[in-house]
Protein backbone atom coordinates (compact mmCIF):
# COMPACT_ATOMS: atom_id res chain seq x y z
CA UNK A 1 0.00 0.00 0.00
CA UNK A 2 0.90 3.53 -0.89
CA UNK A 3 1.63 6.10 1.74
CA UNK A 4 -1.07 7.87 0.99
CA UNK A 5 -3.54 4.98 1.28
CA UNK A 6 -2.40 4.88 5.33
CA UNK A 7 -2.81 8.54 5.33
CA UNK A 8 -6.20 8.47 3.88
CA UNK A 9 -7.57 6.61 6.98
CA UNK A 10 -7.14 9.48 8.89
CA UNK A 11 -8.30 12.45 9.50
CA UNK A 12 -6.31 16.19 9.46
CA UNK A 13 -7.47 17.10 12.93
CA UNK A 14 -5.34 20.98 13.23
CA UNK A 15 -2.04 22.08 13.56
CA UNK A 16 -1.08 22.99 17.36
CA UNK A 17 2.60 24.37 18.22
CA UNK A 18 3.83 23.51 14.95
CA UNK A 19 2.18 19.88 15.06
CA UNK A 20 0.27 18.57 12.31
CA UNK A 21 -2.33 16.00 14.06
CA UNK A 22 -4.10 13.46 12.24
CA UNK A 23 -6.48 11.30 14.02
CA UNK A 24 -7.13 7.76 13.44
CA UNK A 25 -10.08 5.14 14.23
CA UNK A 26 -8.77 2.36 17.14
CA UNK A 27 -9.36 -0.19 13.62
CA UNK A 28 -7.03 2.01 11.43
CA UNK A 29 -3.80 1.77 14.21
CA UNK A 30 -2.11 -0.28 11.60
CA UNK A 31 -1.77 2.78 9.16
CA UNK A 32 -0.97 5.10 12.48
CA UNK A 33 1.92 2.39 13.13
CA UNK A 34 2.79 2.35 9.63
CA UNK A 35 3.14 5.86 9.66
CA UNK A 36 5.44 6.41 12.07
CA UNK A 37 7.73 4.44 10.70
CA UNK A 38 10.91 6.59 10.57
CA UNK A 39 11.90 6.79 6.85
CA UNK A 40 7.85 7.64 6.59
CA UNK A 41 7.42 10.36 9.10
CA UNK A 42 10.21 12.04 7.88
CA UNK A 43 9.04 12.19 4.70
CA UNK A 44 5.75 13.49 5.77
CA UNK A 45 7.44 15.92 7.73
CA UNK A 46 9.09 17.06 4.90
CA UNK A 47 6.32 17.75 3.24
CA UNK A 48 4.80 19.43 5.97
CA UNK A 49 7.58 21.98 5.98
CA UNK A 50 6.89 22.37 2.37
CA UNK A 51 3.54 23.38 3.10
CA UNK A 52 3.64 25.65 5.68
CA UNK A 53 6.65 27.25 5.15
CA UNK A 54 8.63 26.40 8.75
CA UNK A 55 9.37 23.08 10.76
CA UNK A 56 6.27 21.16 11.40
CA UNK A 57 5.60 17.59 13.69
CA UNK A 58 3.53 15.06 12.91
CA UNK A 59 1.12 13.89 15.33
CA UNK A 60 -0.43 10.94 15.07
CA UNK A 61 -3.08 9.44 17.37
CA UNK A 62 -5.84 7.08 17.93
CA UNK A 63 -8.73 8.98 18.82
CA UNK A 64 -11.22 7.27 21.18
CA UNK A 65 -14.99 6.38 21.14
CA UNK A 66 -16.16 9.59 22.23
CA UNK A 67 -13.83 11.96 19.92
CA UNK A 68 -15.15 9.87 16.87
CA UNK A 69 -18.90 10.17 17.79
CA UNK A 70 -18.37 14.12 18.10
CA UNK A 71 -17.04 13.86 14.45
CA UNK A 72 -20.74 12.31 12.92
CA UNK A 73 -23.77 12.32 14.39
CA UNK A 74 -24.75 8.92 12.05
CA UNK A 75 -25.20 5.75 14.39
CA UNK A 76 -24.08 2.52 13.15
CA UNK A 77 -26.36 0.31 12.77
CA UNK A 78 -26.39 -2.95 14.36
CA UNK A 79 -24.31 -5.90 12.85
CA UNK A 80 -27.52 -8.13 12.07
CA UNK A 81 -29.17 -5.59 10.31
CA UNK A 82 -26.09 -4.17 7.73
CA UNK A 83 -25.21 -8.00 7.24
CA UNK A 84 -29.34 -8.08 6.31
CA UNK A 85 -28.65 -5.11 4.60
CA UNK A 86 -25.15 -6.39 2.69
CA UNK A 87 -27.55 -9.86 1.63
CA UNK A 88 -30.22 -7.55 0.12
CA UNK A 89 -27.65 -5.07 -1.85
CA UNK A 90 -26.09 -9.00 -3.24
CA UNK A 91 -29.31 -10.60 -4.44
CA UNK A 92 -29.67 -7.05 -6.34
CA UNK A 93 -26.68 -7.13 -7.95
CA UNK A 94 -27.44 -11.31 -8.68
CA UNK A 95 -30.59 -10.15 -10.33
CA UNK A 96 -29.31 -7.02 -11.81
CA UNK A 97 -26.62 -9.16 -13.32
CA UNK A 98 -29.19 -11.76 -14.92
CA UNK A 99 -31.17 -9.32 -16.31
CA UNK A 100 -28.34 -8.92 -18.74
CA UNK A 101 -28.86 -11.26 -22.06
CA UNK A 102 -25.45 -12.26 -22.69
CA UNK A 103 -25.36 -13.31 -18.58
CA UNK A 104 -28.28 -15.13 -18.75
CA UNK A 105 -27.36 -17.21 -21.76
CA UNK A 106 -24.14 -18.10 -20.59
CA UNK A 107 -25.56 -18.84 -17.41
CA UNK A 108 -27.88 -21.01 -19.52
CA UNK A 109 -25.32 -22.33 -21.80
CA UNK A 110 -23.19 -23.64 -19.63
CA UNK A 111 -25.96 -24.66 -17.01
CA UNK A 112 -24.08 -22.35 -14.28
CA UNK A 113 -24.48 -20.03 -11.40
CA UNK A 114 -23.37 -16.70 -10.91
CA UNK A 115 -20.67 -16.64 -8.20
CA UNK A 116 -19.76 -13.35 -7.88
CA UNK A 117 -21.01 -9.89 -8.86
CA UNK A 118 -18.23 -6.72 -8.69
CA UNK A 119 -19.14 -3.60 -7.61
Amino acid sequence: MSTYSFLSNGRFCGIENDQAIVGFDPENSYSKKHLEEKTIRQLLEETLKTITGKPTRLKLIIESDRAGARKSVKREKPKKEQRREADEAKKRQFEQALKDPIVKKTVELFKGKIVYVSG
